[in-house]
């Protein structure tokens, strides 16, 4: 099912919607595609169909596919994208690529940096009650749900370590989303850290920090203040205290 689901969605935009998260795959994926040359496509999808029938075959004779011919299916379809979209340049960017819970998966990557953002729950709680009309949870509901990804995130990136991916050149990096926004040096140290020349960047042409400082302090305007005080009592370690914001360095 998993594999059926990875052809006709991912693969040929084409399948069901039966929730968002289905429409949002279809959405995009026949948004980017419609850009490539079809023959190209074809050729580029020709080569992950058969890797993706090695793992079926597998399925079928073992009842299960080994974490190597896996390893083989994702990092052939990885190199198929990075032909398709890259061109002549050197890095390959995804955003979104893979959700933080599932960041164990990266022990099938190779040669791959995974940024995982983590923020104040505070401000977090705060967006998702004014961005997300269908969020209904709770306070108490809310740090359970914080509490239980933080230990599941620590569990995966002990359980990455004993697998060495850094022996495939593989790394994950914890990124905090108000440093990021609040401190250049910052974001420098993590682009240089991949690779990136920063001379060769076009500063502020997608990311301007100054209109994101006001997510790393929305909290304060949550009408029931109560619930925050509530997160800091219980995530305290998580929240972080920002004393000033000044962006006339940056800008200039």
């Amino acid at each position: 099912a998993a594999c059926n689901n990875f052809f006709f969605y991912s693969v040929l935009g084409d399948g069901t919607v039966f929730d968002f998260g289905s429409f949002k795959v279809l959405h995009v994926v026949n948004r980017i595609y419609s850009r490539l040359h079809p023959v190209e496509y074809a050729e580029r999808v020709k080569i992950i169909t058969y890797f993706l029938s090695c793992c079926i075959r597998e399925y079928k004779e073992l009842g299960y596919v080994q974490d190597h011919t896996f390893q083989i299916f994702v990092n052939q379809t990885i190199n198929q994208l990075i032909l398709l979209f890259k061109g002549e340049k050197k890095f390959f960017l995804l955003d979104n690529s893979m959700h933080v819970q599932k960041i164990r998966l990266s022990e099938f990557l190779e040669d791959a940096t995974m940024f995982c953002a983590f923020r104040d729950p505070r401000s977090n709680f705060r967006a998702l009650n004014i961005e997300s009309p269908s969020y209904t949870e709770t306070v108490e509901k809310f740090v359970e749900t914080i509490k239980k990804k933080q230990i599941s995130f620590r569990k995966d990136i002990e359980f990455l370590e004993k697998e060495k991916i850094s022996e495939r050149n593989t790394r994950v990096v914890k990124v905090e989303f108000e440093q990021f926004v609040l401190n250049e040096k910052y974001r420098d140290s993590l682009a240089e850290s991949v690779g990136l020349n920063l001379s060769n960047r076009e500063k502020y042409s997608r990311f301007k920090p100054w209109e994101s400082v006001c997510n790393t302090i929305n909290y304060m305007q949550h009408p029931k203040q109560e619930e925050i005080r509530f997160i800091e009592r219980e995530l305290g370690e998580y929240c972080r205290e920002i004393i000033s914001v000044n962006y006339s360095d940056d800008i200039q």
